[in-house]
């Protein structure tokens, strides 16, 4: 085995700042802030009233919660109506996160095999949603029974047969079929069944670091050669009272209810859901297939504190040793360090240990400097999946050479000050020249266990011209800036981001003389709605207390092509995919079909750019939409 380099050539994610990898990357280099408080239906209203308590009554309601309900299909990964109203949805969101990554990864599209693939995903072995069910409706109902039988002794056995069996219905069926649903040790067997993958498929569990460790474990594989392609993922989930109440007993919850890495302010962590995978292979492999290249990974590691005064209190020793060992194994001079993914908790010991351990590692303010972020302060803390997350924004922010804001620190603690790092308060343009393109992704787990990676950016071989990345949504632009001559001087050194403020464009179809016609028409200064498929507006109309209208159009002929060019935009099922599994039917049924999908595409696709109206309206049958979207009727 030998130390090859290794690419990351895809990547799906899901969280709080999104379910794309381009939501994700728009809201964090935004600075968006994703933590609100416990939707309902998600925890039980009941552990957040009343006066809090150690035990059930908690005093933080705020976490990272994903945006709105996540639709997945079951029957898209061969799992049957019958057993889908029992499967944890932590095995649906795998089969989709890996599916979505081996998309952008472009495996399908050039008929890449999958037969010397691994599948490995970091996750909690704490219960799931689906297993504190069953445990409801098998062991709960049986003693609320035998307390009453006790308490109440007039109560017939039929009686309590009637109480046990409303309590049973109330919490749903359990039966045979939905059993494979509340294995989690399954998911990985799950996805190596539905894309016939013959490698190494199985769960672990290394706390916090899960999702590094499982990138280490996939690594290993392809440099033996055992794996030519290998997925790594980090799943969390699940929000239960028993997960959510364990740190409220800990008292490791904000009581503020602000996550703030590495600030003055920092009184603890909030949870957050999320999950993330990440399509793997040797550069050497990644370069003969052509594939697009995020960023390479140069070496990880893995290692235990040891012995210490608490299996729960860090250590600095533990956590240098791991950073030594990483960076000898890469034979590379951390002096040249850029950027730290940090753990960054925000919880007032973790972050001091990891400002300490920092500091003695990669030297004191006498050094260069280079920034540390932490992207909990966005979305919290994903558990088994944050490290995954944080090579996820690492590999983002070496392939787009942008180093996203940390939020809530604008006053680090004086340890910063100590150190060579600085958090980052908006986005930083990541000049190679000035910043070395050379990133740090950490991840300290309950009980002592580190994990440390090394990511560089990819640097195409020499006399390869460098391609500039596909702009965020398909293959429109879509940038802003506070006026209109920063938003032509981003046009012009190709910083097409959307960063927020009154002067934005829209640009479809984007090559260099396109991007020299949107530079004239901002220097004209009017807006253009849609002349040249260009859009521009020099002034914020919601912010002036403008609304968004939603209109949709009745069915005609032509617009069949028009719903298929917006099916490949946001990526979702055209008609010819959505017919292919379907017996032969007549032209009335199509028409029909093409209504019915049509009325989809606006559902998935609404959904998927996240954006709500205040007024629907609509022509011919978009009337029916209107009133659907409207929730005037049930559809």
């Amino acid at each position: 085995m030998d130390n090859q380099d290794i690419a990351l050539v895809g990547i799906s994610i899901c969280c709080p700042a999104g379910d794309s990898v381009d939501e994700f990357w728009q809201g964090i280099a935004q600075g968006g802030d994703f933590i609100s408080e416990a939707p309902e239906g998600v925890i039980d209203a009941y552990h957040f009233e009343g006066t809090p308590n150690a035990i059930d009554r908690f005093y933080c309601k705020k976490g990272g919660f994903f945006k709105g309900s996540i639709k997945v299909d079951p029957l898209r990964y061969g799992i049957m109506p019958i057993s889908a109203g029992g499967i944890d949805p932590e095995q649906l969101l795998s089969l989709m996160g890996v599916e979505h990554a081996l998309i952008d990864a472009g495996v399908f599209k050039k008929g890449i095999s999958l037969q010397k693939g691994s599948i490995i995903i970091g996750k909690g072995n704490f219960s799931s949603l689906v297993q504190m069910r069953v445990i409801e409706i098998m062991q709960t109902s049986r003693q609320i029974t035998a307390l009453l039988k006790s308490m109440l002794p007039g109560l017939t056995e039929e009686d309590l047969d009637k109480i046990r069996d409303a309590y049973q219905s109330k919490h749903g069926q359990y039966n045979a079929d939905m059993a494979i649903g509340t294995m989690p040790n399954l998911i990985a067997s799950l996805v190596a069944n539905r894309f016939d993958m013959h490698g190494p498929a199985y769960m672990l569990d290394a706390a916090c670091a899960s999702g590094i460790v499982a990138i280490n474990h996939s690594i290993n594989l392809l440099r033996s050669g055992q794996c030519d392609i290998a997925i790594a993922g980090g799943m969390h989930a699940a929000h239960s009272a028993m997960f959510w109440g364990t740190f409220n007993l800990l008292g490791a919850l904000s009581r503020r209810q602000v996550i703030a890495p590495f600030s003055e302010d920092a009184d603890g962590l909030l949870i957050g859901q999320g999950g993330g995978f990440v399509v793997l292979k040797t550069l050497r492999k990644a370069i003969e297939d052509g594939d697009r290249i995020y960023s390479v990974i140069k070496e990880t590691a893995v290692s235990s504190d040891g012995a210490s005064t608490h299996v729960m209190v860090t250590s600095v020793e533990g956590q240098k040793r791991l950073l030594e060992r990483t960076w000898n194994l890469a034979g590379m001079d951390p002096d040249k360090i850029g950027y730290v993914e940090a753990h960054g908790t925000g919880t007032i010991v973790g972050d001091k240990t990891e400002l300490a351990t920092l500091k003695s590692f990669f030297g004191d303010n006498t050094r260069p400097r280079a920034y540390v972020g932490s992207v909990k302060s966005n979305i919290g803390h994903a558990m088994p999946a944050a490290g995954m997350i944080g090579m996820i924004k690492t590999a983002l922010s070496l392939y787009w050479r942008k180093i996203p804001p940390t939020l809530h620190c604008e006053k680090p603690q004086p340890a910063m000050f100590e150190s060579r790092f600085m958090p980052p308060q908006e986005l930083i343009d990541w000049d190679g020249e000035k910043i070395p393109l050379i990133a740090g992704v950490n991840a300290f787990g309950f009980g002592g266990i580190n994990a440390h990676a090394i990511m560089t950016a990819y640097e195409p071989p020499a006399g390869t011209p460098w391609v500039r990345p596909k702009p965020y949504l398909g293959e429109a632009l879509m940038i802003s800036a506070p006026n209109g001559p920063e938003l032509i001087e981003k046009l012009k050194r190709g910083d097409f981001t959307d960063t927020g403020g009154s002067y934005r464009l829209v640009l479809f179809d984007p090559d260099e003389s396109r991007v020299n016609q949107a530079i004239a028409v901002v220097e004209e200064d009017k807006p253009c709605r849609g002349k040249l498929d260009i859009w521009f507006s020099n002034r914020s109309v919601l912010a002036n207390g403008g609304k968004i209208v939603y209109m949709f159009p009745g069915f005609v002929s032509e617009w069949e092509a028009e719903v298929d060019s917006i099916s490949r935009l946001l990526d979702l099922p055209s008609m010819d995919e959505l017919l292919s599994g379907m017996a032969e039917i007549d032209e009335v049924d199509k028409i029909v079909q093409r209504i019915h999908h049509a009325k989809w595409l606006s559902q998935e696709g609404l959904r998927k750019l996240g954006v709500e109206a205040d007024i629907y309206t609509g022509h011919s049958v978009g009337e029916w939409d209107a009133c659907l979207f409207a929730g005037t009727i049930e559809g």
